[in-house]
């Protein structure tokens, strides 16, 4: 292990003694080279060697990139605000990572997020590559916060280094972002920040012996598998093309977010592209007036089906009773009184709307688009800055509806009544939350296992959703408790906590109310229909 002791710069292979969890992002696409020209996948991790211990937090990115063109990122750790008793204070002790240029988001970051501590801009370039590795040059920029002058606007101290390195597949380079005093370290939790780069790439010559793989699916969102690593994701009304893969039988797999497969096994073949359709669920059955069709039971026994306006997946939530709220000193109290709710049948999302569908309805109704959030617009990430008459609009463009907060906290806790989607007890790994996330959105679906008791996905954290419901006490005389009435006028309650709550906010009673008018960067929503008869 080679220390660089100006800037603390390490360069090391695969084993990083300090560090337990070295990982690559799981949804990551696999990473092509292009005819004449070399394409290699960086992962780019921070690690927050935490005061609590903790061995996994820090943001993280994978991208595709081309060896002739520098890529840029950033990273910044912990936030600060004006303190009570001194000039500043720590408004929180978390990394945010994204790529571009910081100083193209620095001001909406600062509006939404927050002031930063320490801002990491990183420049990448790769030169040429053979079987002994690859040149790559590194630009790391390092802003560390000093002072709020008179105004309340940061001042900070830069330090600057570029280094060459030589790196082989799976090489990690480690750089220092912040090593904080003292003084500094107990404000912000966090003994240093390191900045990881780990290079893979596939292919050093044109020559080699790689075909490509033409896959054609019916199901946007669905990941791709090769041979048992994701490969990717489906985009809507196009193939997805997979190069660079070697020569020989290769099995590939597509599965939606219920778990329904179509596996092929294929042959590539040297410069050949061989295709391959795989349907995880048939379409065939005859469409209802909703615009739904049948796709049959998820794993947890409930009947999803396939809105054919916008593509997304409902799942069937049956009629019957639900404990709503929370019992006396637990929670907030206005989650109290706790209360039995019957419900009709209704059908809800299984996962948030996505930028893919929001844009479609923005494209048909000639609407302007949210604005894009500093980490950019990515299809399958779940829609954000949208008001409530946005998302009100778009449920109704789509052939639904807002759920109202019943419907929305039955299908979150099911009938026991849970705290959590999966249970009674709080697990960083399963959802996307400040204490267990990448500290940005990630696709949707991407947490598996933050699942609800009838196979609802991402009812904590992620974003914030929209409901039907005016913001009212529960032990408002009369409130209904299906679409709410304008008891509070001016806020609407949303539902489930973000990426950027603690857990506290992920509860499935915990209450959001919100300006319905209210353009914020974790604000996004899923739909709900009601099912003919109410009692299926």
């Amino acid at each position: 292990m080679l220390q660089d002791s100006e800037f603390g710069m390490i360069s090391l292979r695969t084993n990083l003694p300090i560090l337990v969890a070295l990982l690559v992002l799981a949804n990551a696409p696999i990473a092509y080279a292009k005819s004449g020209q070399l394409e290699y996948l960086l992962d780019l991790r921070v690690y927050e060697n935490r005061v609590d211990g903790c061995t996994d937090c820090g943001c993280r990115l994978s991208v595709a990139i081309d060896a002739d063109s520098p890529v840029d990122f950033w990273v910044v750790f912990g936030l600060v605000k004006p303190g009570e008793n001194s000039d500043w204070a720590a408004g929180s002790s978390y990394s945010y990572c994204g790529e571009g240029s910081f100083e193209n988001v620095a001001e909406d970051f600062q509006s939404t997020v927050g002031v930063p501590y320490s801002i990491g801009s990183l420049t990448v370039a790769a030169g040429g590559a053979d079987r002994k590795g690859l040149a790559m040059q590194t630009y790391l920029q390092r802003k560390t916060f000093t002072a709020l002058d008179r105004r309340g606007r940061p001042d900070y101290e830069v330090v600057s280094l570029q280094r060459d390195h030589a790196v082989t597949d799976g090489d990690e380079l480690v750089m220092s972002l912040l090593t904080p005093g003292a003084e500094t370290r107990a404000d912000l939790h966090v003994h240093e920040v390191l900045l990881g780069l780990r290079v893979s790439h596939w292919s050093y010559e044109d020559s080699g012996p790689f075909g490509a793989i033409r896959i054609r699916s019916n199901v946007p969102g669905a990941g791709v598998y090769l041979d048992g690593g994701l490969a990717g994701r489906i985009s809507a009304n196009k193939d997805l093309e997979l190069r660079n893969i070697p020569e020989g039988r290769h099995q590939v797999t597509v599965t939606d977010f219920s778990g329904r497969r179509a596996s092929q096994t294929v042959r590539v073949k040297k410069k050949r592209v061989v295709e391959a359709d795989l349907y995880p669920f048939a379409l065939e059955s005859p469409e209802t007036g909703d615009g739904l069709l049948h796709i049959g039971p998820n794993p947890q026994g409930f009947e999803e089906y396939w809105r054919t306006r916008d593509e997304a997946i409902m799942v069937s939530i049956p009629a019957g009773p639900f404990p709503m709220g929370s019992p006396e000193g637990v929670g907030d109290p206005n989650e109290r009184p706790r209360r039995e709710i019957d419900l009709p049948a209704f059908l809800i999302d299984k996962h948030e709307v996505t930028v893919r569908q929001f844009e479609a309805f923005v494209d048909s109704e000639y609407r302007p688009a949210p604005r894009t959030p500093v980490w950019g617009k990515h299809d399958h990430f779940p829609i954000s800055f949208v008001l409530w008459e946005e998302a009100d609009a778009y449920c109704e463009w789509a052939g639904g509806r807002l759920p109202s907060e019943a419907e929305w906290e039955k299908a979150a806790r099911g009938t026991e009544g849970f705290v959590y989607p999966w249970g009674d007890q709080w697990d960083a790994t399963r959802c996307n939350s400040i204490t267990g996330g990448m500290h940005r959105p990630e696709n949707v679906g991407a947490y598996p296992r933050c699942l609800s008791p009838y196979g609802v996905l991402d009812m904590a954290g992620s974003v914030l959703e929209w409901t039907a419901n005016w913001y009212a006490l529960y032990d408002t005389p009369d409130i209904p408790v299906d679409s709410g009435s304008e008891t509070t006028p001016h806020l609407r309650v949303m539902r489930g906590g973000a990426w950027m709550n603690q857990p506290g906010w992920l509860r499935t009673a915990y209450r959001h109310p919100r300006s319905p008018r209210s353009r914020n960067m974790d604000h996004g929503f899923r739909c709900a229909l009601d099912v003919a008869g109410g009692s299926s």
